[in-house]
């Protein structure tokens, strides 16, 4: 994502693991995931800020896997800062959880939202007007407070998944069902 300021966002998750084995392979094993955003500025110069960390050290034979996390899509907010969604997936239950973190002028703040998952990890987020923004998971559409992460409304469609296309003056969406 191109952002107000002409730089570059991105997400990158990055994973390292290390398995130390021992005769009859119980060993040990440390691992760390790292969710980043990257600014790369119009001059060429790159920011990384670390959004999410994972660590997990302990007995490799059997241990669980950690849990991870999966970047999703990057939107200017609207202020100055970029909207990052990204899934929480616990490494033992598969279970997913869709997070947001608000990087702007005043830091980070971070919240989950009720969606079932991401709709598709580039088309999920559109931003609205007066601090609001809009997400999707295919089957709901739900407007949220960019601040806060307070849901203001969902909404279901009467049949079959949708995608959100764009929002209109005052915070009117517009969205198409489809057959995936």
């Amino acid at each position: 994502m191109v952002g107000p300021d002409g730089a570059v966002y991105l997400q990158v998750s990055l994973l390292d693991q290390v398995f130390d084995y021992e005769p009859c392979g119980i060993g040990s094993l440390s691992y760390n995931s790292t969710l980043s955003l990257w600014k790369v500025s119009p001059g060429g110069s790159l920011a990384v800020l670390p959004l999410k960390t994972f660590n997990f050290d302990g007995p490799g034979a059997g241990a669980p896997r950690p849990p991870y996390a999966l970047p999703a899509e990057t939107i200017p907010d609207g202020a100055d800062g970029v909207l990052a969604a990204w899934t929480s997936v616990d490494g033992l239950t598969g279970a997913q959880e869709p997070r947001m973190i608000r990087f702007g002028p005043a830091g980070l703040t971070e919240y989950s939202l009720p969606l079932n998952s991401w709709a598709n990890p580039a088309e999920s987020l559109v931003l609205g007007e007066n601090g609001t923004a809009f997400a999707t998971d295919l089957f709901q559409v739900l407007s949220f407070d960019l601040a806060t992460g307070g849901v203001n409304w969902t909404w279901q469609p009467p049949q079959g998944p949708l995608e959100m296309i764009m929002v209109t003056a005052g915070n009117g969406r517009v969205a198409s069902g489809f057959n995936p």
